[in-house]
C-alpha cells in the first residue's frame, strides 16, 4: 500500500472502528476508570487494546467488502469539493459518468485496502503504551 493511501485510510479507520463495536467495550472501559482501585493499568490497557483489536476486526469485515465504503454514510469517500462542482454540472447535461466512476473506483480501492490496513492497526494496538491508552481515553468520544 502506497503512503497516500495509508495516510487516508488510517485515519478514517481509526475513526470508524472508535464510532463502531468497539464503542461497547470503549464504554465499559470508562466504568472501569471510575474505580480504578479495582484495576490495575495493564488490566485498563489490556481492556482498550481489546476493544480496538475487536473493533478493528468489525470495520474490516464492513468495509473491506464490495460496497462496504461506497455505500456507507459515513465511510464514504466524495470527490474533492472543486470535482464535485464539475460533475454537478456536468450531470445537468448527462456527462458525469467519468466522474461518477472515479468516485466508485476510491472507494473500491479504500475496499480493497482496508483488510491490508488492519494489519497495521493489530501491530500499532500491539505497541500501545500506559500514555496512548491515557490519551485514547481522555481524547474526543
Amino acid at each position: 500500500m502506497n503512503q497516500t493511501a495509508k495516510l487516508f485510510i488510517i485515519p478514517v479507520f481509526t475513526s470508524f472502528i472508535l464510532a463502531s463495536s468497539g464503542c461497547a467495550e470503549l464504554k465499559q472501559i470508562k466504568e472501569q476508570f471510575k474505580q480504578p482501585q479495582a484495576l490495575t493499568q495493564s488490566d485498563i490497557a489490556a481492556g482498550l487494546k481489546e476493544a480496538l483489536r475487536v473493533g478493528s476486526e468489525t470495520v474490516v469485515k464492513n468495509l473491506g467488502k464490495k460496497d462496504g465504503f461506497n455505500k456507507d454514510n459515513f465511510a464514504h469517500i466524495a470527490l474533492p469539493h472543486k470535482l464535485d462542482k464539475i460533475r454537478n454540472k456536468l450531470k445537468k447535461i448527462g456527462y458525469s459518468q467519468p466522474l461518477d466512476e472515479l468516485e466508485l473506483k476510491i472507494n473500491r480501492a479504500a475496499e480493497q485496502a482496508t483488510p491490508k490496513a488492519k494489519q497495521l492497526f493489530v501491530k500499532a494496538i500491539k505497541q500501545l503504551t500506559w500514555q496512548d491508552v491515557k490519551q485514547i481515553y481522555n481524547g474526543p468520544n
